[in-house]
């Protein structure tokens, strides 16, 4: 269901911009939502009770469900892995005028919600009064930890796996402009294209991304991956609420996690109390230099990586997250008494 003024020929005679702020204005969005909402009610009959996961990424999913709320009876799970929508201004969070209400309704509405983190929900919590669970994705361990450092020498191995998306590349950023003090390296496997300039420095080096199956296996072969998070004020929607879709992997593969990122961090809450990886959350020189200098330290290892494979047991595998999500999937199947087909 993608508007004319998302198609690369609109984009190509207006301009990206143009067509964006087109798209979103009082004119033409409110028409696009009934446009939507229009074409999904078409794919039922009448009577049809409406089943539905709602995954909002923008306003756009949750004003498309409300409009279908008032023509059908609709059951939902609503999952946020990401508010992009909030915004923090002047130490406050904020939502787009008239958007707070939408949403609102949208949470209180939904017969299970699942969030990202504890920190989203508990923000919801607040805010609107909603209860919530947190799911996120989840990893199991391949095999004993990484006791001790897998890289012989002086030198310091460490690898990234992911994106490099700007609240990302901030944090390897202030860790990749110290690699030479450190005498360490940093392998960057990810899909983009090149290394955006402020990367493209001595001791980093891209690396092609790895199948799925291997990304674990892979990273034990460095002596930490890196978890990085943006230290930017204008990456706080995502720092303060964000988890990683990697971070279950790095902390199941055997090998420590360095995290480098801010205190208020999502991810940091969630770790430091853990001692399940190594945090740094100054990201100077002085501060990555003692986690740097830990890492080849088979006592330093053997302590973290003991506390992480138990926090992957505990919180973080496949069956825990499954357990959670067939919970959700049998309660709105009961709501509509309708038989689940796994």
């Amino acid at each position: 269901m993608v508007s004319w003024l998302e198609e690369h020929s609109a984009r190509k005679l207006l301009g990206c911009g143009p067509s964006a702020r087109l798209l979103n204005s009082r004119l033409i969005y409110p028409r696009y939502i009934r446009r939507c909402a229009t074409k999904i009610e078409e794919l039922f009959k009448a009577d049809t009770t409406l089943r539905a996961l709602i995954c909002p990424q923008s306003q756009l999913a949750v004003s498309v469900m409300e409009l279908l709320k008032t023509r059908r009876r609709v059951n939902y799970v609503t999952w946020i892995m990401d508010d992009h929508v909030v915004y923090n201004e002047n130490g406050r969070w904020t939502y787009p005028s008239g958007f707070r209400e939408t949403w609102a309704k949208h949470l209180r509405g939904a017969s299970k919600i699942f969030v990202i983190s504890a920190e989203l929900g508990q923000f919801y919590r607040r805010e609107f009064g909603v209860e919530s669970e947190v799911l996120f994705g989840p990893a199991d361990p391949v095999g004993e930890p990484i006791w001790v450092a897998p890289n012989s020498g002086d030198i310091c191995r460490l690898g990234y796996f992911g994106s490099l998306w700007s609240w990302q590349v901030d944090a390897l950023t202030r860790l990749a402009r110290y690699l030479s003090s450190l005498n360490a390296t940093l392998d960057i496997f990810t899909n983009f294209q090149e290394l955006p300039l402020e990367l493209q420095v001595s001791g980093v080096s891209m690396r092609r991304p790895v199948g799925r199956a291997d990304v674990i296996h892979e990273m034990r072969k460095y002596d930490a991956v890196v978890l990085p998070i943006g230290f930017l004020e204008s990456h706080r929607q995502l720092t303060e609420f964000n988890i990683a879709t990697k971070m279950s992997e790095c902390l199941a593969s055997g090998t420590i996690t360095l995290v480098i990122g801010p205190q208020n961090a999502a991810m940091v809450r969630h770790l430091a109390p853990t001692g399940a990886a190594c945090l740094t959350t100054a990201g100077d020189l002085a501060e990555l230099h003692t986690a740097i200098g830990n890492l080849k330290h088979e006592n330093y290892r053997r302590e973290v990586l003991n506390r992480a494979r138990k926090l992957v047991q505990l919180e973080l595998s496949t069956s825990i997250m499954h357990a959670r999500w067939m919970a959700a999937v049998y309660q709105l199947a009961d709501l509509n008494n309708a038989p689940v087909n796994l």
